[in-house]
């Protein structure tokens, strides 16, 4: 039988974490407001954001207070559905005893062994004597012939003759490995392109107001084209780089004194990069 054990995944609590905070402040709320429409302590929401759920009662908890904040923040992903990891174990199963092989024959008891050695010689000596009689063989010769000799030494063993070892062939150096220069990337009029050093979480708002959320992690890289954009927001800004085709765009101008969220809404998201 199966048992399923549920454990809090901290890579996704934190990454929720991040789009919550973000969340929160586009709307400009402080935690404490968010606090009391949730019906939450303002320690509870920081620690939501912070993907921190030791000041909850249990994980379930958790999960149901990172759902009703989504909720509240119309974010159209369910954090339950992923905060969880699903491991099996499965019962302990008895184990089967294991029987001795059919195959396999009893010790024979010592005294049985002496009287069948007995039992043996008799033979072998009536039959020596058969023979003897019949003027087949010599008594000798019969010994020798029905009762094998144990005491006979082994004939000397011829010395084996050293075998030299194969001498290995010089090899040649192996030739410098020339790494190839990494290739420059172009980047197209009107697009810009973003690179990652660490986990930020972004919404992309297009033209006909459809939103599109994703949480990027360090190395990933993401080009949008701004003139087709409503609005963009990136959430932890100064993990993120931006580059067009005439060069480095400044994300800092876009962030709120005291915030890491970079928000570029109308003209300033079609105006990015030019």
């Amino acid at each position: 039988m199966q048992v399923k054990h549920s454990t809090l995944d901290l890579d996704q609590a934190r990454d929720i974490g991040l789009k919550l905070q973000a969340g929160r402040e586009s709307l400009n709320l402080p935690a404490s407001k968010v606090a009391n429409i949730l019906l939450l302590s303002r320690h509870q929401v920081e620690s939501l954001e912070a993907g921190d759920a030791s000041v909850f009662y249990n994980a379930q908890f958790y999960a149901q207070a990172a759902d009703k904040y989504a909720a509240f923040l119309e974010h159209t992903s369910t954090p339950s559905e992923t905060l969880f990891e699903q491991t099996a174990s499965a019962d302990a199963e008895p184990v089967p005893a294991v029987e001795a092989p059919a195959n396999v024959t009893k010790p024979i008891d010592p005294h049985a062994r002496a009287a069948r050695n007995q039992r043996i010689k008799g033979v072998v000596l009536l039959a020596v004597w058969v023979a003897v009689a019949a003027g087949v063989y010599t008594q000798r010769d019969a010994v020798i012939a029905l009762w094998p000799q144990t005491n006979v030494a082994p004939a000397p063993e011829k010395p084996a003759t050293p075998e030299l070892a194969p001498v290995a062939a010089p090899v040649a150096p192996a030739p410098p490995v020339v790494e190839a220069p990494a290739p420059v990337l172009s980047i197209a009029t009107g697009t810009v392109v973003f690179r990652f050093s660490g986990s930020s979480w972004v919404q992309v708002v297009a033209a006909d107001g459809r939103k599109q959320d994703h949480t990027y992690k360090a190395g990933d890289t993401l080009s949008i084209e701004p003139a087709k954009l409503q609005a963009l927001i990136i959430g932890n800004a100064q993990v993120v780089t931006a580059e067009s085709a005439k060069g480095a765009v400044n994300l800092q101008a876009h962030v709120s004194p005291g915030s890491k969220v970079a928000r570029m809404i109308g003209p300033a998201i079609r105006g990015l990069g030019q």
